[in-house]
């Protein structure tokens, strides 16, 4: 029993803006006649405002009772309770603010079944929205402000393995007999260990990240999904934490450190100071002219061997780009729809981007030689007999 009415409560929130939408244009439709049509356009927008409040009103009813109700059994905080009772007021009366929270909130879109999976509302403007009080004396008082929340969403899943290839289909559901729509899902259903289902919500500030997991977890049971809270954020003014001024002196010290040695060393070539002291030695090696001629210094030896520089520089281009792909992809930015991502890494020059791993085996073969070159180098110069103490 309270199961099914902690189900109802949470699943009205999430089908708000839907459910509204949806009962608005149908009842604006069956209300539609000749003398409205006719009637003065004020008195027109006057009707469409009275409709929308009494739908609006009608099914805020109910999702208040279920709030009343599932309230201690979902140990919400007290300042969660009392914003979200605010927010529902907000919503009867059509306050700007409220449609604000709704409108940057995520609702389902096109594209499902081709793995638009995703639904990020509006982020900015669920941050920039506050709540406030009707008018008094043309002053209206803050009560608190939107916070963003991405709610991550699986299906039921067995455990992750290491790899996992683009065309695997779960051992698990491979005898699922259910219906068809699911079915094919369940042949995509791995796709989900590495990009989930994200869910954008705007709710007040003041409900705490355990008031969300719990709600997030309770909706989950309810329709047999694992839901979990990936991120919230508050805009806040910027504080200056111990460890923020801790990190900035140091930061600040450094930089003073490196102007000084460049000083210093800018005077000692116009003045011919005598630098060869070790607390010279020291200071110039924050020097800005120093590490500068370090850096583009660009003649070798004649023993140097040139080709590893190419394989470094190659191998390096070869990690950024695989990184920057496969960071866009698991964030869901990359692609709108989630089965596209199999159809591009299937083509012939997406393999850089799927064989990235193999770049890693690179700079341990750089490593591994350059170690047996140097030490073969050492023993055959100083005629060194071959020994595990000297190699390790």
């Amino acid at each position: 029993m309270i199961m099914a009415y902690e189900g109802k409560f949470i699943l009205s929130f999430l089908l708000l803006h839907s459910y509204f939408v949806g009962t608005l244009s149908t009842s604006i439709l069956a209300n539609i006649s000749k003398e409205i049509i006719e009637s003065p356009i004020l008195d027109r927008w006057m009707n469409l405002d009275q409709s929308m409040k009494e739908n609006m009103k009608s099914f805020l009813n109910g999702v208040l009772s279920h709030l009343l109700y599932a309230k201690e059994v979902l140990n919400l905080t007290s300042q969660c309770q009392r914003e979200s009772l605010q927010l529902i007021s907000g919503l009867k009366n059509l306050e700007t603010w409220a449609i604000r929270f709704l409108d940057s909130s995520a609702k389902p879109q096109s594209g499902f079944i081709s793995g638009a999976v995703s639904s990020f509302g509006a982020y900015k403007q669920c941050l920039d929205t506050v709540a406030t009080e009707k008018p008094y004396k043309g002053n209206r008082k803050a009560l608190f402000q939107g916070q963003y929340c991405l709610i991550d969403v699986k299906p039921p899943l067995p455990n992750k393995t290491r790899v996992i290839g683009l065309n695997d289909h779960l051992e698990e559901l491979r005898n699922f007999s259910g219906s068809e729509f699911l079915k094919t899902v369940t042949k995509m259903a791995h796709y989900f260990h590495l990009i989930p289902s994200r869910l954008g919500v705007c709710i007040p500030s003041g409900c705490s990240r355990t008031d969300m997991d719990q709600l997030a977890k309770l909706t989950g049971e309810h329709m047999h999904l694992s839901a979990k809270i990936s991120t919230c954020e508050v805009h806040e003014k910027d504080q200056y934490t111990e460890t923020v001024i801790f990190v900035i002196c140091v930061c600040s010290f450094l930089i003073l450190l490196v102007l000084l040695s460049s000083l210093v060393e800018v005077l000692s070539h116009s003045h011919k100071m005598n630098l060869e002291h070790k607390g010279f030695q020291a200071l110039l090696a924050f020097s800005l002219l120093t590490n500068f001629k370090k850096l583009f210094y660009v003649k070798s030896s004649s023993d140097s061997l040139l080709f590893l520089h190419g394989i470094r520089a190659l191998s390096m281009f070869w990690v950024v780009l695989g990184h920057t792909y496969i960071f866009h992809s698991r964030s869901v930015f990359m692609f709108e729809n989630t089965l596209d991502f199999k159809t591009s890494m299937s083509t012939f020059l997406s393999q850089t981007i799927v064989n990235g791993a193999l770049v890693v085996d690179t700079f341990f073969f750089i490593g591994g030689f350059l170690t047996c070159y140097l030490f073969t180098k050492l023993v055959i110069q100083k005629k060194h007999p071959f020994s595990i103490l000297i190699y390790l």
